[in-house]
């Protein structure tokens, strides 16, 4: 795991060297819980659409009851997942050591879901590679960063 991390820290150095000695980590905090709110919000407002789309769908026999269902069932995830993010990206904003560990979970799990994307999509979609990646590093930001830990352990 070391290994790993060292090889890491190699390749995005200059980054982190850049984003912590010449930023604030307040700066880096607080946009990333402005990016989780929007995105949050988003999708819930996407999970809405999706329930009436698989409602709608529902009531158009056995071919629209089977993809309604499935839409109805990820509009519920897509629901539940953009709640956690909201309620993550609020607490991370207030500086709360429970929003800043949401926020660690939820973008584990978002990076998970990318990459589960890519292994089970037929290859017509080259943005997963990148949320995945994005959705790891800033995991990574978050947990990593010394200044953000004791931020958040002081409250």
């Amino acid at each position: 795991m070391n290994d790993l991390r060292q090889k890491f820290d190699h390749w995005l150095g200059r980054v982190n060297d850049d984003l912590f000695n010449n930023g604030k980590p307040v700066h880096l905090v607080r946009h990333l819980a402005i990016i989780m709110l929007i995105t949050g919000v988003l999708s819930i407002l996407s999970a809405l659409s999706l329930f009436n789309a698989g409602s709608e769908l529902a009531g158009l026999g056995d071919f629209g009851l089977g993809m309604g269902t499935i839409l109805m069932f990820w509009s519920i995830l897509r629901l539940v997942g953009g709640l956690l993010v909201t309620i993550a990206g609020y607490g991370l904003f207030q500086r709360k050591r429970w929003g800043r560990e949401m926020a660690i979970w939820s973008l584990g799990i978002g990076a998970i879901i990318y990459i589960l994307g890519i292994c089970f999509s037929s290859g017509e979609s080259l943005l997963y590679p990148i949320f995945a990646a994005l959705y790891a590093y800033a995991a990574y930001l978050v947990y990593h960063h010394g200044a953000m830990k004791q931020e958040s352990d002081a409250q």
